[in-house]
């Protein structure tokens, strides 16, 4: 269980943030048709209009369904490095190498997520503050 804040670009892809009350903790994660090997790690080059990066981005699973489309999870590894260039922002994407040399880019506007992930990010620490995360031991979140 946890909390959510995403949006959905015009290819059905989505990006965003989730909170999970079990570990306290939370994740920019992207969802995409694109498949992947579970825990294996990817490099990618971030674009913003507020500059670029390079980030790295972790197979977090799949195949899943989602909307009748087959979404593979992705989740980087770095949030405060991410959730820092995403909030200077507008639009964010992402130039993604595929396989036998291909690059894949995957583009996103970021109109009402910010606001929408900062709102979400407040209710999760409050939950937290009153609850505690589910599981035992040490509250580790990246708020």
């Amino acid at each position: 269980m946890g909390l959510y804040a995403a949006t959905r670009n015009d290819s059905g892809l989505v990006f965003g943030e989730y909170c999970y009350s079990k570990t306290g903790k939370c994740l920019w994660l992207i969802g995409t048709g694109a498949a992947c090997d579970r825990g294996h790690h990817y490099p990618v080059l971030a674009n913003t209009d507020a500059g670029s990066t390079t980030l790295e981005i972790i197979c977090a699973g799949g195949p899943l369904q989602l909307s009748g489309k087959t979404v593979y999870t992705y989740s980087f590894s770095d949030w405060n490095r991410l959730n820092s260039l995403v909030r200077k922002s507008t639009r964010f994407g992402l130039a993604v190498p595929m396989k036998s040399d291909q690059f894949e880019a995957w583009r996103f506007s970021l109109n009402g997520l910010l606001a929408a992930t900062s709102a979400m990010e407040a209710a999760f620490t409050n939950s937290l503050q009153k609850t505690g995360p589910k599981s035992q031991g040490t509250l580790t979140t990246t708020l």
